[in-house]
This record gives structure tokens, sequence and C-alpha cells, in this order.
């Protein structure tokens, strides 16, 4: 009998222990009963959930260890280490039942996080174009302007599909954090970077038609209406070697479809999983 008791005391001694600059209350109630809370800072990521019983952990579809009780209201939290520079997934197990989870969350590299003596840009309020091509399409968009832009010399251009993802700095993306820290690295270049978001004709959304439309209509929309807006307050350099253009999905198409329509403009293209399926094609 002694046997199975030190070898319950062996298993609770390598529970890890939550690391101190992640505290399980600055996770949402609402995340932790639902399953879907997770907390993280570069490598370290705290996981929590609340069940009678004790839940099993799977991230990457693989068991992680057990998790640890936190008081007596049904609390369990993991921490562990996780591979930065990627995205992970996890689930619980409770009662033979698949609860919670998420299958997309980043572990953030030391340049998605803001580093001492990094100059940071600037982003413009939002800004609305409204469209001649498009009927009246109303388009918001934003300019985030790195510190190191000189306007008696060029700088590169970036444009951005779905640009209001990364108007929050600190958001999902943290595009402005890891623009700042790469360009005092001088891994980039000086870049005026656009972050557009898909226009509307009062209420219809006009995202699909926009990206997914295969002519040459977005590529003239930014090249006639919206970047002579951007050229108009800041010197950019007119090459297409020094301009690239990007998206996700539906946008990771539309930056291709632009640069394909009108390679003097921009020959840097960044396609995200683009939706290369034809989707505004009807048959006749």
């Amino acid at each position: 009998m002694r046997f199975p008791a030190l070898f319950v005391i062996a298993a609770v001694s390598c529970i890890p222990a939550v690391p101190a600059k992640l505290d399980v209350s600055q996770l949402p109630e609402a995340d932790v009963e639902k399953g879907t809370a997770v907390l993280s800072e570069g490598p370290d990521f705290l996981f929590a959930v609340k069940s009678n019983n004790q839940p099993a952990l799977y991230i990457d579809d693989q068991p992680a260890g057990p998790m640890r009780r936190e008081g007596a209201k049904g609390l369990w939290t993991y921490s562990s280490q996780l591979k930065t520079g990627r995205s992970h997934a996890f689930y619980y197990m409770i009662d033979g039942q698949r609860v919670g989870g998420k299958s997309d969350v980043p572990a953030f590299g030391p340049d998605s996080y803001e580093q001492p003596g990094v100059p940071q840009g600037k982003l413009s309020e939002k800004m609305i174009h409204t469209s001649h091509l498009y009927g009246g399409m109303k388009s918001n968009y934003w300019i985030y302007v790195p510190a190191q832009y000189d306007p008696a010399r060029g700088a590169a251009l970036m444009v951005w599909q779905d640009g209001q993802g990364r108007v929050q700095r600190d958001g999902a993306a943290r595009s402005q954090i890891v623009f700042d820290n790469l360009t005092h690295q001088k891994k980039i270049p000086v870049m005026i970077h656009v972050f557009i978001q898909p226009g509307t004709v009062g209420a219809r959304a006009m995202r699909s038609i926009e990206y997914d439309t295969v002519s040459d209509k977005y590529a003239r929309f930014l090249r006639d209406e919206v970047l002579p807006e951007v050229y108009a307050k800041y010197n950019i350099r007119k090459d297409g070697y020094s301009r690239g253009i990007s998206g996700s999905s539906s946008g990771g198409i539309c930056a291709f479809n632009v640069a394909w329509w009108q390679p003097e403009q921009f020959s840097r293209v960044l396609s995200n999983i683009g939706s290369f399926t034809s989707i505004q094609w009807h048959p006749g």
C-alpha cells in the first residue's frame, strides 16, 4: 500500500506551477466557464477551466500533464511552455466529452512584444474614402508611420487587406509592435503601412466583391483612388520593388490579383491561405 501513496505524491509534485507573470485572475470568467480561457507571454502559457471533475487537457492533439486544482470552486489550471513562432490548439476532455478549446492560439516570439529603446510609430485616425469605381462604397483605412520615417527620403509601401485587424496595437496580430521592432533592427526598410478595411454600400458588405472578383477593378481602386490620398501626405517610392501588398483568405487572392494586373505598382505579395477558388465567378 505504500507504493501507490508514494506514486500519488510524486505525480502531484510534477504538476507545473503557474508562472508568477501569468495570473488566472486576468482571464475572463465566462471564458474559464466555457473552457476557452488561455493566457500567454512568449513561450509561457496558462490554461484554466472550471469543472467538478478533473479535466484532461489536450494541446495540439496530445495529452498534457495533469491539471492543478485551485481552491474548492472547481477551478483547474495548467501551465506549460510551447514553441513560439506558430499557433497552437487545445481542448479538454471532461467525463468523456470534448469541451471548449481553441484552434488558433498564437505563441508570440520576442519581436511581438515591446522592447526597451525601440521608438514607436504613429497610427493615424480612421479615414473614410468614398469610391467612384464602386458606386459610393465607403472604406475605412488607417496609415501607420514608423518613427524612422524621413519625409526627405522616400519610404517603401505596404498595403494590408482586412486592415482593421491591425489597428489595435496589442491585438491578435500585434503588427505595429512587430513593425517597430523589425524597423529598429533594420530587418525591414522604413515602410508606410496602409490598413484598409473592406467597404460597404449602405448595409451591403463589399468584401467578397472587392477581394474575390478576378478583374483589375480593385487594383484600379487602390491606384487611382485610395493611394493618391496617401501619396499626398507621405513621400513614397513609386517603383514596384519597394511596394508590397498582403491579405489572408479572400484578401490573399486580392493581393495576388492586384500585383497580377499591376506589377509595376506591386512586385511583392504576401498571400496567407489565399482563396484561389473563383468565389465571385457565376455560370453564365
